[in-house]
């Protein structure tokens, strides 16, 4: 009895030394996934003190040496980071968090291209759905210079995502990476590429990053910047309301980068504010085919073009399309026209 009594206490008294453990982790974790959840790891932590071992894992199921992990990166300590990260898919082996940011560290910080490639590989094919670990997987695919398979992964990844009806924040980067990559080879296969920029422009319209990539595998980087530049430079003419100086800009402009709706449609204003009604014209239908902005802005000046030079039908063709966009612009003392 005495024996028994002897081992309660001492079990009880081990129960006690890791439940004040697992309450500790708690706190630690009311912090550190707060971090994690915003992706900044400069808060300062107490390094020797952090539990990563029993619990090895969070309420999340991450593991805890990846989280700390994390910190130490931002501290550049990118050895001890790599420990950690082995230690963490030990403790969880099968979310391929810790093989993700190990194949971002071969890849970014001590680049080793066969450890790159194995680690990204290996999270892409745990969670091919977690666009972190798909982002990494196109990246060794590019290394190994491996572009069909690099154009199926994008494909497929779109078409997984479509099966479960599921949407990922980190998409986005991965296509532009992707894009990226596939600039190099755009001149092999010009209609392939042409048709895939086009397709990631309509899929993410209002990713401006993706819009340039996009426009470059189209138009060409060199023509891109450059009428970026004259848009720059127009820009300024029109501020300062020298509008046939800003109309030529903007028109060169858009002699670079044809389909740049907002190349097109300030080369209209410029026009029509320069009293240049055919020019103002010619731009800002053009944008129209392309483009159905919805401030009423265009097909206003288209109105006050047409009516400039007499065409009545057209002019109150952009006049019963601007009371449904934007009514505010019609002036009260307009006569309406049916």
């Amino acid at each position: 009895m005495k024996y028994i009594f002897s081992f309660l206490i001492l079990a009880t008294i081990s129960v006690m030394i890791l439940s004040f453990r697992v309450n500790e982790s708690y706190k630690q974790q009311y912090y550190m996934m707060a971090d994690f959840n915003i992706n900044d790891f400069t808060r300062e932590i107490d390094f020797e003190n952090f539990i990563e071992d029993y619990p090895n894992i969070s309420v999340t199921t991450l593991p805890l040496a990846a989280i700390k992990a994390e910190y130490y990166i931002t501290q550049n300590k990118i050895v001890d980071a790599v420990k950690l990260f082995n230690k963490g898919i030990k403790a969880n082996p099968y979310i391929g968090r810790s093989e993700a940011r190990l194949a971002d560290i071969y890849f970014s910080y001590i680049y080793i291209k066969d450890s790159a490639i194995y680690y990204a590989d290996k999270a892409y094919h745990l969670r091919p759905l977690n666009s972190k670990h798909f982002l990494a997987h196109l990246k060794s695919l590019a290394v190994k210079n491996q572009i069909e398979e690099l154009d199926k992964s994008i494909k497929n990844n779109f078409s997984l995502l479509q099966q479960i009806d599921g949407k990922d924040q980190y998409l986005p980067t991965s296509m532009y990476f992707y894009l990226s990559t596939i600039y190099q080879y755009r001149l092999k296969n010009k209609k392939k590429y042409d048709s895939i920029a086009k397709q990631a422009l309509e899929a993410f319209p209002n990713d401006e990053k993706i819009k340039i990539i996009s426009n470059f595998i189209i138009f060409g980087k060199d023509s891109v910047q450059k009428a970026l530049a004259l848009d720059k430079k127009a820009r300024g003419q029109l501020d300062n309301n020298n509008y046939k100086k800003a109309y030529d800009l903007f028109s060169q402009s858009v002699n670079f980068w044809p389909t740049h709706k907002y190349s097109l449609q300030l080369a209209g204003i410029s026009a029509y504010l320069g009293k240049n009604y055919p020019k103002a014209i010619f731009y800002l239908e053009k944008l129209l085919e392309i483009d159905n902005p919805t401030d009423g802005q265009t097909e206003f000046y288209l109105y006050e073009s047409y009516k400039k030079i007499n065409d009545s039908l057209n002019a109150c063709k952009y006049y019963n399309k601007l009371l449904l966009l934007n009514p505010n612009l019609v002036d009260k003392n307009t006569k309406g026209c049916d």
